[in-house]
């Protein structure tokens, strides 16, 4: 009887193992990083030359969060913002 049980028990933990190793693995690849071009010229651009060039950049992700801390010279006024993007 104890034979069995034996047998029985190394079972289990060999189906069991064999379940939790299988379920262990990976199966997305690894994505090339996406290479922005800069800028050649440091001239103030258009908001729509700037929109362009973010348009052209842009990536297509699932999810992506981020926080910027932005200061705005509107006339001879400092205007500084934060964005949180979740």
């Amino acid at each position: 009887m104890s034979n069995k049980k034996l047998v029985y028990v190394l079972l289990f933990v060999f189906i069991n193992s064999l379940l939790f190793l299988s379920s262990c693995k990976t199966t997305r690849k690894t994505e090339k990083p996406v290479v922005i071009k800069e800028s050649k010229s440091k001239e103030d651009k258009s908001a729509d030359e700037l929109m362009k060039l973010i348009s052209d950049s842009s990536f297509n992700a699932e999810w992506i969060n981020g926080k910027a801390s932005v200061e705005a010279m509107v006339g001879d006024e400092k205007t500084p913002s934060t964005f949180l993007y979740v």
